[in-house]
């Protein structure tokens, strides 16, 4: 099949969001993108670092390059939903 893709990989580092702080999950996500073949898509760059500051990936778009910093990134994707619904699910009597 094909390798996982970058949101694969995001999705599968916000399942993890609860045991870990931000800038570890997207440590952990820059880290997955170098570990998987994601980045050796023509049109990705994975733009590792030392720091959570620096890292990110470039995506080649059509009108030109598009670079993403990684930090927050990961809480900044994850789904708020299910935590509205326990809240809600504990209020109601």
């Amino acid at each position: 099949g094909n390798p996982p893709g970058i949101f694969r990989i995001l999705d599968d580092t916000c399942r993890t969001l609860h045991a870990v702080d931000s800038d570890t999950a997207d440590s952990n996500f820059i880290s997955k993108m170098q570990m998987s073949n994601v980045g050796s898509h023509p049109h990705l760059r994975v733009l590792g670092s030392t720091s959570v500051f620096n890292a990110g990936f470039t995506i080649k778009h059509y009108a030109g390059d598009v670079t993403y910093n990684v930090r927050g990134f990961a809480f900044k994707n994850m789904d708020q939903l299910i935590n509205s619904l326990v809240g809600t699910m504990k209020q109601s009597s």
